[in-house]
């Protein structure tokens, strides 16, 4: 058995806070040099999710540009979305995570002709022309070299 050293709780201590960072300034500032910065070109999500209004192709979903095209979404001035972590904690290059949100996306008129949860939109309360939601996702980080490298955890609407 191993026991863990400074430096391992160090590593990890600076794991948690590229996580933060990620949350912080690239999801929550729409800040796309943060994603190219702390994202690996190699970055995969294995459980990726898609905005209304979010243009990525399908050779990208999962990957960094899929990440790029939802912050370039979540800074569209129709997009009113906050993210925030309830937990975070971080082990040999792994980060465990509870992110939880609430927002909201004006549709178009052909996204609100769908309903509240027609093909492609997540699963939330129609006011006006604005989709309401609240969202949240548990899940782990993997970490490498100072850069994010994978994610796992489904993203739940409510």
């Amino acid at each position: 058995m191993r026991l863990a050293s400074v430096t391992d709780l160090e590593e990890d201590t600076l794991d948690c806070k590229l996580v933060r960072r990620f949350v912080d300034e690239a999801l929550n500032g729409c800040d796309l040099s943060v994603v190219r910065e702390i994202l690996s070109t190699r970055f995969r999500d294995h459980d990726p999710v898609r905005l209304p209004g979010q243009v990525d192709g399908p050779e990208s979903f999962g990957s960094i540009r899929h990440v790029e095209s939802l912050v370039e979404f979540l800074a569209q001035p129709t997009v009113d979305v906050a993210f925030g972590l309830e937990d975070l904690f971080g082990a040999g290059g792994r980060v465990g995570y509870r992110l939880f949100g609430q927002g909201t996306i004006s549709l178009s008129p052909e996204e609100r002709a769908l309903g509240e949860s027609g093909p492609g939109l997540p699963e939330g309360k129609l006011l006006g022309d604005r989709l309401v939601m609240e969202y949240s996702s548990t899940g782990i980080f993997g970490v490498k070299g100072g850069r994010i490298v994978e994610r796992w955890g489904p993203v739940v609407f409510r």
